[in-house]
């Protein structure tokens, strides 16, 4: 549940609730309580998702991000000298 929604639907309850308590009778008072409910209860997030990285991944735990092992591949490059021909 979003805490801001319960935070608002408890007081605006308490804010109707406190003036009126003795104009209501019981039942009344636990018909607007269970309304309340009701409201909180529609506004229920979903269940979060798996993550799809591992933790690890993407928050490193040294100060900069670096490669811990490097594959690096060495080798000649042909360059033809195009001036000349």
């Amino acid at each position: 549940m979003k805490c801001g929604v319960v935070l608002a639907v408890v007081r605006s309850l308490r804010f109707f609730l406190g003036p009126c308590e003795d104009l209501l009778t019981e039942r009344l008072k636990d018909r607007i309580v269970q309304r309340g409910d009701a409201l909180m209860r529609r506004c229920v997030t979903a269940k979060r998702r798996a993550r799809t990285n591992p933790r690890a991944v993407r928050q490193p735990v040294s100060k900069w991000p670096r490669l811990m092992e490097t594959h690096s591949v060495e080798r000649t490059v042909p360059v033809q000298d195009r001036l000349t021909t």
